[in-house]
């Protein structure tokens, strides 16, 4: 063994051309428990380790009970800091409407009937379908978890019911729809975001976190590295949605100008 290194409670280190994670701790009846696991690459050997915290935080092993609440409490910990502010606000939202009617559930008693029951609850309680099935891909994904952490031998949201949602083409502005915009911002105070929102395609998020260190006047082209979302009375600012979405785009005209060229 080589280049062990700790990361507080527990380690990474290579072993031969792998690498391995490894946790102990003592559970709640004294016994030592060891996980180990053996990975591919160091981010796999850390983001295995993150998993075994997540398993000794919550006080569980293979035979303790856990709650519904408890599980998306640790699978939400083990993706700080990997995924973007965006995603994690939304997996938020989505662990509150599991947690609301869920939450005191036993994972093991967990089934695909119920599942379908509980999708049913959320289309009843008016929920478009796009947000019923982000709710249930965050289910399903801390089931998953579940499985990996040995609390449940199989994932109940493999066997419920698709979501199955009615894709649509995005349609743009026509020039007329993008003149009457403009025509009804010009006096807002927001005027100029809408004209950049509408003119360089840009996410409000996006939009609302450039700075003037991202506007290059002489190569005339505005980078764009970062989102802002808002999580309550929170805003979090953090990388873009997607790396592809991380762009320099150039611009052609000033915003003065390229309103005056729609708006004429």
């Amino acid at each position: 063994m080589r280049g062990r290194r700790t990361l507080g409670q527990g380690s990474i280190y290579r072993y031969g051309d792998q690498w391995r994670a490894l946790l102990k701790w003592t559970g709640p009846d004294g016994k030592v428990i060891t996980r180990s696991q053996r990975c591919r690459t160091k981010a796999e050997a850390e983001a295995a380790l993150a998993k075994f915290r997540g398993i000794r935080d919550a006080g569980v092993t293979e035979n303790a009970a856990t709650t519904i609440d408890m599980l998306l409490t640790r699978w939400l910990a083990t993706h700080e800091g990997d995924i973007a502010g965006s995603t994690l606000v939304q997996y938020e939202w989505a662990t509150r409407h599991i947690t609301k009617r869920l939450g005191p559930l036993r994972v093991e008693r967990l089934t695909p009937v119920m599942v379908d029951r509980f999708v049913d609850q959320l289309a009843e309680s008016g929920l478009s379908p796009l947000s019923r099935r982000l709710i249930r891909v965050v289910l399903s994904q801390a089931c998953k978890a579940a499985v990996g952490w040995r609390l449940i031998p199989a994932n109940p949201c493999d066997h419920a019911r698709p979501i199955k949602l009615q894709r649509r083409e995005p349609e743009a502005l026509s020039v007329e729809e993008a003149r009457r915009l403009l025509s009804a911002a010009k006096d807002d105070r927001l005027g100029v975001l809408w004209l950049l929102l509408l003119a360089l395609g840009l996410r409000r998020g996006e939009a609302l976190a450039l700075r003037w260190s991202d506007l290059d006047l002489t190569a005339k082209t505005l980078t764009i590295s970062r989102a802002r979302v808002k999580s309550g009375a929170k805003v979090i600012e953090g990388p873009t949605k997607t790396a592809r979405s991380t762009r320099t785009v150039p611009i052609r005209h000033s915003p003065t100008t390229l309103a005056e060229l729609l708006l004429t």
